[in-house]
């Protein structure tokens, strides 16, 4: 595992300056990483910038980051639906996205399922022991105690856990760099919180009409 990450790490390298496309996507996150670092979110930055390499091209790690990068970006404008399918596609492919981005995709692709249809056994294969690892490694990060904030209040339905995660997110939040990443996440949060609110009321008023739908049933059978 070492020697081909070596030999795929001289091979970007060699290839930056023979390849039109390595050297732009590497122009490109030099440009997206000042933007981060000035305090922009990567939803108001260009459409172009964010363009999903050919598979070919997502073999080159350099160039694989265009695709990480679009991703995330699609994370911040809340399309959820399309994060998730282009994230299963780009992790399915033979390609150089590097496993730190590979996990951080799957946490992201754990979100989406959580506040979409929530099926268990995809959330079972989402969340498996690699994964899992990976958030222990990641505790404190803010995009894992995100995930581990909804999957507590969507999933589990444990308000408890759910207070206890948040209340470290904000704890590690005001130490965190980039302002604007925390603002993200913060509106990713607020959306599973509406989610829930939403579903709970459902489930209020659905039992409001089984308890009307009882009373009229007995008072029938008195009559």
């Amino acid at each position: 595992m070492g020697s081909e990450r070596c030999i795929r790490d001289r091979y970007n390298a060699w290839s930056l300056g023979k390849t039109p496309q390595a050297l732009k996507a590497f122009w490109l996150q030099m440009k997206i990483n000042e933007r981060v670092a000035a305090g922009e979110r990567l939803k108001s930055m260009p459409d172009e910038w964010f363009e999903i390499p050919s598979d070919e091209d997502m073999k080159n790690s350099m160039t694989a980051v265009k695709g990480v990068f679009a991703c995330s970006r699609l994370m911040d404008q809340m399309k959820f639906d399309e994060a998730d399918k282009e994230m299963e596609r780009l992790l399915d492919l033979d390609s150089g996205i590097v496993e730190l981005h590979r996990q951080l995709m799957r946490n992201d692709q754990i979100y989406c399922e959580l506040v979409g249809e929530r099926d268990k056994e995809r959330l079972a294969r989402l969340y498996d022991k690699e994964q899992l690892k990976f958030h222990k490694m990641m505790k404190n990060y803010p995009s894992i105690l995100r995930t581990e904030y909804v999957y507590a209040l969507l999933y589990e339905e444990n308000k408890e856990k759910a207070a206890k995660v948040l209340e470290k997110f904000e704890k590690h939040a005001k130490k965190y760099p980039h302002p604007h990443e925390i603002e993200s996440e913060r509106e990713l949060m607020g959306y599973a919180d509406r989610l829930a609110i939403y579903k709970n009321k459902a489930e209020e008023e659905e039992s409001r009409k089984q308890g009307e739908s009882t009373k009229k049933c007995r008072n029938c059978i008195h009559f």
